[in-house]
């Protein structure tokens, strides 16, 4: 019987750690690409934190992943590569902030988990694809 929630989100702490590992480790290896791979290779690795669901991610379990979750962000949006909506839509879509009607919440989950400069680098991405219209935080 289900009673609400998402079904994409793992209960069992070993399952998430695994989750969790997994995507720090394709973190990590995504920084040993070569140049010019590497932005395609990162979001390939954003593309694998959206199918893991992103609520599924645990810094408790893997404290160091926060660190790699704001390095991985950061590199993505300074590349100046995102030039497709859909690449854009994604970087929103996991690590957005919540935006107004939109009812999103793992976006905002991985978003709170950035510094605030990662934050407004995520931000800008919207600002720049959607026409330059600005959105607050």
């Amino acid at each position: 019987m289900n009673i609400g929630g998402c079904s994409r989100f793992e209960e069992r702490d070993d399952i998430r750690k695994l989750i969790s590992e997994r995507i720090l480790n394709e973190i990590r290896n995504s920084f040993n690409y070569e140049k010019d791979a590497v932005p395609a290779h990162r979001l390939e690795v954003v593309r694998l934190i959206e199918l893991s669901y992103p609520l599924n991610l645990d810094l408790v379990l893997v404290p160091e992943l926060s660190e790699a979750l704001n390095s991985l962000f950061s590199s993505i949006c300074d590349s100046n590569q995102i030039d497709k909506r859909a690449d854009a839509q994604l970087i929103l879509d996991v690590a957005g902030p919540e935006l107004p009607n939109s009812g999103v919440l793992c976006g905002a989950y991985i978003n709170s988990l950035l510094n605030s400069s990662v934050q407004e680098k995520v931000l800008s991405i919207y600002n720049r694809q959607w026409g330059g219209e600005t959105l607050e935080k």
